[in-house]
């Protein structure tokens, strides 16, 4: 099948339901269910597919039903895990600066 990723994609001409009836039951085995989001977004739809999905074959099918399809970013799931960690390291960087800072205000 292939590597772990996250597809974004954004879609025209088509309504929600239709789009995720087509990735849940075409690409039920290749898909992560739990995390398949389509949000509206004006007058698109974005879909964020995480899983092994063929993203030629997810944008052929999505293409038959709509205006237009958009393919986003394909991200690697080894790339997700390591932005992932960046930002909980930034976050506890953030809180350690905060605390300094605290400490500061109340030595003076």
């Amino acid at each position: 099948m292939g590597d772990k990723k996250l597809t974004k994609l954004k879609v025209r001409g088509a309504n929600d339901v239709e789009v995720k009836s087509v990735v849940r039951h075409e690409f039920k085995e290749s898909v992560d269910q739990e995390n398949f989001k389509v949000k509206v977004d004006g007058s698109s739809l974005k879909v964020d597919v995480p899983g092994t999905v063929d993203v030629g074959k997810l944008y052929e099918r999505l293409k038959k039903m709509s205006s237009s399809v958009k393919i986003e970013s394909v991200v690697p799931d080894d790339l997700m895990a390591k932005m992932d960690r960046y930002k909980k390291d930034l976050q506890n960087m953030k809180k350690q600066k905060e605390a300094v800072e605290s400490k500061q205000i109340k030595q003076e």
